[in-house]
């Protein structure tokens, strides 16, 4: 999943950002420590931007269909994603 900081620290129900920026948690990523978002992520879910059921909906496509829609790497919308463990599904 990927959303801001700002989103991430609205949907803490743990108290983890405070803690963290209270000393009590070190190198908590997004306020000890930077977020370095993977190169090449199998699957990117902005739920910050779209609707959970949306989010639910491609990452079962991904999983049972093996279907990651990137055409650009692929050439087709169907990939050997679960073989491959790679499926690449960019928002556009």
């Amino acid at each position: 999943m990927d959303v801001p900081p700002v989103v991430a620290e609205q949907r803490d129900t743990e108290a983890l950002f405070p803690n963290a920026r209270a000393g009590m948690l070190a190198q908590m990523t997004g306020v000890g420590s930077a977020y370095e978002p993977p190169q090449m992520p199998e699957l990117v879910l902005r739920t910050d931007q779209q609707p959970v059921s949306v989010c639910v909906d491609r990452l079962v496509d991904c999983l049972v269909n093996a279907s990651c829609g990137n055409t650009q790497q692929h050439g087709d919308s169907r990939c050997a994603c679960l073989t491959a463990s790679v499926c690449t599904a960019f928002d556009s």
